[in-house]
């Protein structure tokens, strides 16, 4: 039950409250406040603006630079943790390198790589081979593993590979001659050589090939197709035969200098090995 006091206030409403110490009420709440005051400091009533101020918290009344802190503390946290479980892999890895760079070398071949470096997968298969596994002193977890049981364990990867290029031969056909054989330098009387034409001579096929050679007023001399390999130079003003080209012997095609008359030229890419060296990013064989 509330005092007859209480039950007067409630029912004829709120009464200013009134201090000895003198001032204004508080045209709001009713609080004393200074007669110079401008802002009452319990409700926040501007006399100024005749408008309450707003006061900015959080919802559970904690500040938030409390919050803010809270938030940066654990995103540090974090970011420390997942740096230490980095640096850990990071280092692991060196070691498996170091050990397998030892191996390489021929030396250390009983230095333990890291426990954790391996798979099951790869301990079970050396298991299978019946090889030693050596157990780490005061270790109760997994047991260390030689690198003389891992080069076992893993197929070595071989650091060349067929040419791509020569498809592992290492020759491709020569391009500059015609299955070994070149025309000859010397000006010596070809087929693919000058111009060549029908004539009507007697007593040869109509369908024979010829070549004439001008000498000046019209005049001309032809030989026929039969006279290719023979070398017909000018003399006195006049073209002569002098007979088979001594280079080719009446030929017109020499051996190829560049394949030497094998027709084959060596690979660029391999370099004739038909091998060449496997890039890291080739994947590794299976194992057989």
């Amino acid at each position: 039950m509330l005092p007859e006091d209480r039950l007067q206030l409630w029912g004829e409403g709120r009464q200013p409250r009134r201090s000895a110490a003198g001032g204004k009420p508080c045209p709001n709440c009713g609080a004393q406040v200074a007669n110079d005051a401008v802002i009452c400091i319990s409700c926040g009533w501007d006399a100024r603006t005749n408008k309450k101020v707003r006061t900015k918290t959080s919802r559970r009344g904690v500040p938030r630079v409390i919050w803010r802190g809270v938030v940066w503390v654990v995103l540090l946290g974090s970011l420390a943790w997942a740096g230490s479980r980095w640096q850990q892999e990071i280092t692991q890895v060196v070691e498996v390198l170091a050990a397998l760079q030892s191996m390489k070398n021929g030396s250390d071949t009983t230095r333990p790589l890291p426990q954790n470096a391996l798979s099951s997968q790869t301990a079970t298969s050396t298991n299978q081979r019946a090889q030693p596994v050596k157990q780490q002193a005061g270790s109760s977890t997994s047991a260390a593993i030689t690198v003389q049981q891992v080069a076992q364990a893993i197929p070595p990867v071989p650091a060349t590979k067929p040419c791509a290029t020569c498809s592992g031969t290492g020759a491709l056909k020569c391009r500059w001659c015609k299955e070994g054989q070149a025309d000859c330098p010397d000006p010596c009387l070809k087929l693919s050589r000058g111009k060549w034409q029908h004539m009507d001579v007697a007593g040869h096929d109509p369908k024979e090939l010829w070549q004439k050679f001008d000498y000046g007023h019209g005049a001309y001399k032809a030989w026929s197709q039969g006279h290719v390999g023979e070398v017909v130079v000018m003399q006195n003003g006049e073209p002569v035969n002098t007979g088979p080209c001594k280079t080719c012997n009446g030929t017109t095609h020499v051996p190829c200098k560049n394949c030497r008359g094998t027709g084959k030229a060596p690979c660029p890419a391999c370099r004739g090995t038909g091998w060449v060296p496997r890039s890291p990013l080739d994947a590794a064989p299976a194992p057989r």
